[in-house]
């Protein structure tokens, strides 16, 4: 998981600012929004935030992007989302 975290600046820039690593801050990250989903009363905005928004938007930047792998990914996101 690692590897894949040392892809992003922020999670660099996040782990140099605070000496925490990566890892620990993205699992972190995932308890929390977990937990929020569970327990909190604004779990239905924030499961669509994760569920559609940030798909959107990351959709968008793929398609903008040179590559056609990001392409078929979130095709094939979206292909799923909506069958369910």
């Amino acid at each position: 998981m690692v590897p894949q975290l040392s892809k992003y600046p922020v999670a660099h820039q996040f782990e140099q600012k605070t000496q925490i690593p990566k890892a620990w801050a993205f699992i972190g990250g995932v308890v929390l929004v977990l937990f929020s989903l569970f327990i909190n009363a604004l779990a239905h905005p924030i499961s669509n935030l994760v569920g559609f928004a940030l798909p959107a938007y990351l959709s968008v930047k793929a398609i903008e992007s040179p590559g056609h792998e990001d392409d078929v990914q979130w095709l094939t996101y979206w292909v799923t989302f909506a069958v369910r």
